[in-house]
């Protein structure tokens, strides 16, 4: 007959394994290289957008920083502050009444849309990883 006392245990033991199998698949999804292979010029292609946003208007770079920090202090990155309602006569579409600075916004939109333009890099560059690129590079210069 089994001792009550390893019975007990078994839960214990079960849930320290599926722990350490679950923890395992999770950090091999996360690389600090992963887009190396994916969108080798991300980089590059990021830094030449944010340089030309800074270029038409010095204010995109304190505006960009501003966004990274709205999006990513409080519960992490998730790019919620680039969700924009379908509707135009939404005040959140009217950068006027919004607190954080349209050239921040359009130097997002404009980084995605260059990173979209590579065929490589199309649709496999998330925007929050754009939002955290661009505010390095408008920080870096």
């Amino acid at each position: 007959m089994a001792n009550l006392g390893s019975l007990a245990s078994l839960p214990a033991i079960v849930v320290v394994v599926e722990v350490a199998i679950f923890s395992s698949f999770a950090a091999a999804q996360l690389r600090p290289d992963y887009y190396a292979s994916v969108c080798p010029n991300l980089e590059g292609i990021v830094r030449y957008s944010v340089k030309q946003s800074m270029v038409k208007s010095p204010i995109s770079a304190p505006a960009t920083l501003r966004l990274f920090f709205h999006d990513c202090a409080v519960m992490g990155c998730d790019a919620s502050v680039m969700i924009i309602s379908p509707t135009v006569d939404d005040k959140w579409r009217n950068y006027d009444d919004y607190s954080l600075k349209p050239e921040g916004f359009q130097t997002i939109l404009d980084a995605k849309a260059a990173v979209d333009s590579d065929p490589q890099c199309r649709y496999k560059v998330s925007c929050p990883d754009i939002i955290a690129l661009a505010a390095r590079e408008s920080v870096s210069r």
